[in-house]
């Protein structure tokens, strides 16, 4: 039977991340520090540089969303090559690309880089595994990387069992973070116009959210004589919160299976559960309390609509609220995480957000060009050891952060005045120097509920939303990797079903398909072959629950 309830200390955002390789040309190649990579213990220092020239490793990669600055010159990253006696030569390609071109370089299988960030489903990963253009590397973890040995065996149990493959090995190495609070996401309300429009309360179930949104609209809450105040956000955004309050362990939209208290696993997006869902959001819609260009809303849109002062409520982490709203809009806007709405049912969870094969996966593989796998596993085991990671979270010492009783103390709010003709925001600070390269390098992240939420008022309001949620935190669904013979149904019959589905959920919120029509809708579902993907994904989670 599936495990529910409190969980305290999440294992989140384990998004597969690996980087990691050696040189395709004739250059000269060192390993990294012996300090940096001991297979006997935890490391820590990188002192004991060898005086070779350093190794030189070919990175296919995505570029930060939010930075101007690149990679190849941040500060951190810049840092990280002098402490390991490494050269990294970046191929860089827009975040929105990296998925199509790293999988036309690896098809090609020629002049490949020593490394390359795979976003693949992974009914497509192992596939490709099997192609021999990228390297298993469970033996070079086993030998030569103790901290990321440790990260997947100790500290993230759980992730062994998603990195490993049918044929038992490794092929990637994820991030891993174990953060209070940072992977959950909630509704994010415009708390300001609340108080504005007379509502005292904050909604706590999915109907007194609707009164809200309601309210705010046709009380004018942003003043501008406009009733344009709705919920707003990408397409993917409306799905992250609404699933969980009717019953689903959705995290979003690619969340399509899911089980229930009795172990059994359903179809989540035909069951009765999405149902009522659909049309809790298509009264939202219909009413104009949506955005109605959710279906199309790319980034910068989103963020363009959250400046012009009419997005009343969003989903998001529940972390991002100062930094990512309250910050951005500016104008004493608050907006505040709230707790799980109730549903229909009376009841409300929270999901874990946002984990390996599921939103944004990233896999880092060493390709088969790699001259020096060893010093690459050896190179991102020293990245996972407390000194590397301090790194990549914190920076450098003295300059981002300070240690107060041993324990590393951002300083970048500091360092943002001290850097004002650069800088405008801590989160532009963090995105230039290379802090938490998500996208570019493996990092592992131990974040406080008071980091996570940043300070305060409105933050340590957030804190408690948070607290007061973790008695109905849950994790997703979780299932095994497929095999060949079951990736094959999947790549025959998958694609049809699951853009059936899409297209059938947008219809339903923007009322271009009847509720009346339901059962011919799950009828159409299981002609193309969704029953035969659950028999299959009913034998991936059997197989999850059984391995060790």
């Amino acid at each position: 039977m599936r495990k529910k309830g409190t969980i305290a200390l999440l294992l989140t955002l384990m998004v597969s991340v690996f980087l990691a390789a050696c040189s395709n040309n004739a250059s000269n190649h060192a390993s990294p520090s012996p300090s940096a990579s001991s297979a006997s213990s935890e490391t820590n220092s990188p002192s004991d540089q060898p005086s070779s020239e350093p190794l030189t490793i070919r990175i296919l990669a995505q570029e930060n969303y939010n930075a101007q600055l690149s990679y190849a010159d941040r500060p951190i990253i810049k840092e990280l090559e002098k402490r390991t006696n490494v050269k990294f030569e970046w191929e860089f390609v827009p975040p929105n690309d990296i998925a199509s071109v790293a999988q036309t370089r690896l098809s090609a299988g020629v002049n490949l880089p020593d490394v390359i960030e795979l976003n693949m489903d992974s009914t497509k990963f192992f596939e490709t595994a099997q192609s021999g253009v990228f390297i298993p590397i469970t033996k070079l973890v086993e030998q030569h990387a103790p901290n990321i040995k440790r990260t997947i065996e100790e500290e993230y149990p759980i992730a062994k069992k998603l990195w490993t493959m049918p044929d038992n090995e490794l092929y990637s190495v994820t991030y891993a973070a174990q953060n209070e609070g940072v992977m959950f996401v909630s509704d994010i309300i415009r708390y300001d116009w609340l108080q504005k429009v007379g509502i005292t309360k904050i909604p706590e179930t999915t109907d007194e959210f609707y009164e809200a949104l309601k309210a705010m609209r046709d009380k004018d809450a942003n003043g501008n004589s406009k009733q344009d105040e709705f919920f707003s956000g990408q397409g993917w955004q409306l799905f992250l919160t609404f699933p969980a309050a009717f019953g689903l362990n959705a995290q979003h939209t690619g969340s399509n299976w899911d089980v229930d208290d009795n172990g059994k696993v359903f179809s989540t997006w035909t069951s009765d559960k999405a149902k009522a869902m659909y049309q809790y959001l298509n009264k939202l819609y219909s009413e104009g309390l949506i955005d109605p260009e959710y279906t199309t809303m790319a980034y910068d849109a989103s963020q363009a609509r959250l400046k012009s002062n009419i997005v009343s409520a969003t989903s998001f982490y529940a972390q991002s609220v100062k930094k990512n709203y309250n910050d951005l809009v500016g104008g004493g806007a608050e907006y505040r995480a709230i707790q799980p709405l109730k549903g229909p049912d009376g009841t409300s969870r929270a999901i874990v957000f946002n984990v390996p094969g599921g939103y944004n996966g990233y896999n880092w593989v060493i390709t088969k060009s790699a001259k020096n796998p060893e010093g690459i596993i050896k190179l991102f085991d020293y990245i996972f050891s407390p000194e590397g990671r301090i790194l990549l979270q914190y920076g450098i010492e003295n300059v981002h952060y300070k240690l107060v009783d041993g324990k590393p103390v951002s300083i970048m709010e500091e360092f943002v005045a001290a850097n004002k003709d650069k800088y405008d925001t801590v989160q532009a600070a963090m995105d230039g120097e290379g802090l938490n390269p998500i996208g570019a390098l493996p990092y592992v992240r131990n974040v406080t509920k008071e980091e996570a939420f940043q300070a305060g008022e409105t933050a340590q309001a957030d804190i408690e939303t948070y607290e007061k949620s973790l008695a109905v935190m849950r994790m997703p669904y979780f299932s095994a990797n497929p095999t060949l013979e079951e990736q094959q149904v999947v790549t025959e019959i998958g694609g049809e079903v699951w853009t059936y589905i899409a297209e059938m959920r947008d219809k339903f919120v923007l009322g271009q398909a009847s509720f009346d029509e339901w059962d011919k809708y799950v009828a159409k579902a299981n002609d193309l072959g969704i029953t035969k993907l659950l028999e299959i994904e009913k034998k991936k989670y059997e197989r999850f629950l059984s391995m060790k």
